[in-house]
Order: C-alpha cells, then sequence, then structure tokens
C-alpha cells in the first residue's frame, strides 16, 4: 500500500518483540515468534519475521512504543510480501485497539512530527 493510501500516518518503530497466532475457536495460541515491528500508526503496524503468516491469521501480543509504555495489542494480518533472504514482510490492522491506547499513538506523532511519514 502506498503512503497516499493510507488512513493514518505511520511513525518508525524499530522493536524487536514477540507475538503469538490465535487459534481458530479455540482460544488457544502458538508458542511466540521473534518480528520485527518496523512502524506503527493508529491503525496498525508493519512488521518483518521469518514465519511465513497468512493474510486473514490474528496475532496477539505487546509492543513497547516510543514512550516505553507497552500496549497489549491484537492485530489481523491485512498484507504480505516476500522480502528475500528468509524474511517476509506484514501489514496488520488493529483489531480492537483501546482508544486510550490509539491516543498515546496520536498523541507521539503530534509532537515528534518529523518521524511521521
Amino acid at each position: 500500500m502506498s503512503d497516499n493510501q493510507r488512513l493514518y500516518t505511520r511513525t518508525d518503530l524499530k522493536e524487536d518483540v514477540k507475538l503469538s497466532l490465535v487459534g481458530e475457536g479455540d482460544g488457544m495460541f502458538s508458542e511466540p515468534f521473534d518480528v520485527e515491528i518496523l512502524n506503527m500508526s493508529v491503525d496498525g503496524v508493519g512488521f518483518r519475521c521469518r514465519e511465513q503468516l497468512l493474510i486473514g491469521e490474528v496475532l496477539i501480543g505487546n509492543i513497547e512504543i516510543w514512550t516505553k509504555e507497552k500496549l497489549d495489542v491484537m492485530m489481523k494480518i491485512i498484507r504480505c510480501t516476500e522480502e528475500g533472504g528468509g524474511y517476509y514482510g506484514y501489514g496488520c490492522t488493529f483489531v480492537g485497539l483501546e482508544s486510550r491506547e490509539a491516543t498515546r499513538i496520536q498523541i507521539y506523532q503530534m509532537f515528534n512530527p518529523e518521524e511521521v511519514k
């Protein structure tokens, strides 16, 4: 998705985190796996990892934002690209992000406009 098609602006966020896949119907989670968060917006995140995931899969985890606060997130994969070197790039949209957590992202972007894309 190009920058001019995005509904919300993105801000770079380089962080290694562990995410888990949410099981279908049974509430179970996969073993956590490593991902590299690349950017974040009020709507979702971009990340890359070595796991091959499917569009529509749901992930859960927590992400430390720029202010060092942790956000508990659930997100759905909406985009996938093969990057080469054994890595895949993903775009996800948040599912049920609480308004106070979205506000934290917006406030950071408001006071750090040079980092917003």
